[in-house]
């Protein structure tokens, strides 16, 4: 437990009980005085120690603090007299305290009624309730004990909780990640197939036209060798654009991610018979966006629609407009839809309709995505009929 405290005040004899009551030396039961009060102080337990250093004024503490900030050995909390002698209040240097170290905790302790309770929060803003205390003057021995041990506790709690929640933020990334990859391996087949129809194009083309001398027929050739280079290069580029692994956000076109997801999986789609219409607005605003992550919401999207009509062939309707301030694109497919009794848990972590082939972690992990864009991923689905999945997201 960080058991450092520093204390904050300018009279030589609270400053003396301090010592006494939260140090590890032994004194016997005394009274401290001071200007304006005396404290009962009796023998402190050595197993009541704490780490403690003293400043007399504001400047100071804010000095002692950034200094323990950059030596990694941060204050668990501080006591701070409201009423400093001379330079800032106790206040005040809370108020720029809490900038240079965000985790501090502070008790406010002061014998004078200047500053309610109600104008304290509004100097430190109601964001920073949690982080402060009170104590009038003149304080007892169990009373300092009582939010020594609460500022000790409490700073311990706060940084567990960060760790926990720092592991789950770790976790939630690798699970998109892993997602991520997922979807591409489930392209693999059908990329790796596609590669092999545009080289054997390519071979089949170049070795006919090596056969002939007839100039037109040398550059049609060379013409189409040439589209089904760039075809390939596509593939190639739309693929390292997927597993890239960038956590910036940029001003884009939500068309530019789409179009990528689909030229990966057009093979895949063309050999279930599976059409493609896409009504696109051509003036939709942009969007701040992660462009890798919202291309594997889609391909996600994509995937579970060829999945759906892989046996039956079908459309898939990508459509987008604006509404208000934001966008909406819908991908909707012919396919069997999904029962009323499974929609209520489809962005379930691991809840799958596909049986082996399902992981049940692609549509939670597309949902924790649009959620981390300030945006919403909505399903309609008739059993039989097909299914429609809606993404909005807001205009920049």
């Amino acid at each position: 437990m960080n058991r450092k405290l520093l204390i904050v005040e300018d009279e030589p004899g609270i400053v003396d009980a301090y010592r006494i009551i939260l140090g590890s030396t032994s004194a016997p039961a005394r009274i401290v005085s001071s200007r304006s009060q005396a404290v009962a102080v009796q023998n402190a337990p050595v197993a009541a120690a704490f780490e403690l250093e003293v400043a007399t004024t504001g400047e100071e503490a804010l000095v002692k603090i950034q200094q323990a900030v950059a030596a990694g050995q941060p204050y668990a909390g501080g006591f701070f007299d409201v009423k400093l002698g001379s330079g800032i209040d106790g206040i005040e240097t809370i108020r720029r305290a809490k900038d240079t170290d965000p985790e501090m905790l502070y008790c406010l302790v002061t014998a004078y009624q200047d500053r309610s309770l109600d104008e304290i929060e509004k100097v430190f803003g109601p964001d920073f309730s949690d982080r402060w205390d009170f104590l009038a003057k003149p304080f007892t021995q169990n009373e300092i004990l009582q939010k020594a041990r609460n500022l000790c506790s409490s700073w311990d709690r706060r940084q567990k909780e960060k760790l926990y929640l720092d592991q789950i933020h770790t976790q939630q990334d690798q699970l998109v990640k892993s997602e991520r990859l997922a979807a591409i391996g489930t392209l693999a087949r059908g990329i790796g197939h596609e590669f092999g129809n545009i080289l054997h194009r390519l071979i089949g083309i170049s070795e006919i036209a090596a056969l002939k001398n007839d100039p037109t027929e040398m550059r049609q050739a060379l013409s189409t060798v040439a589209t089904a280079a760039e075809r390939a290069g596509a593939i190639v580029r739309n693929l390292q654009s997927l597993v890239k692994m960038e956590v910036k956000r940029e001003k884009i076109s939500l068309y530019t991610p789409l179009k990528e997801c689909l030229t990966l999986i057009d093979h895949e789609l063309k050999r279930a018979g599976i059409e493609v219409k896409e009504n696109w607005d051509p003036e939709l605003p942009l969007v701040l966006a992660n462009k890798v992550e919202i291309g594997q919401v889609f391909l996600n999207l994509l995937i579970n629609a060829q999945h759906a009509m892989e046996t039956t062939g079908g459309t898939i309707e990508i459509r987008s407009r604006t509404q208000g301030k934001e966008i909406v694109v819908e991908v909707a497919d012919t396919g069997c839809g999904i029962a009323p009794e499974h929609l209520k848990r489809l962005f379930e972590p691991l809840f799958t309709t596909k049986g082996e082939r399902g992981t049940g972690i692609g549509l939670s992990v597309c949902r924790k995505i649009i959620a981390n864009h300030s945006g919403r991923i909505e399903v309609e689905s008739t059993l039989g009929k097909g299914s429609c999945f809606r993404l909005v997201l807001p205009t920049t």
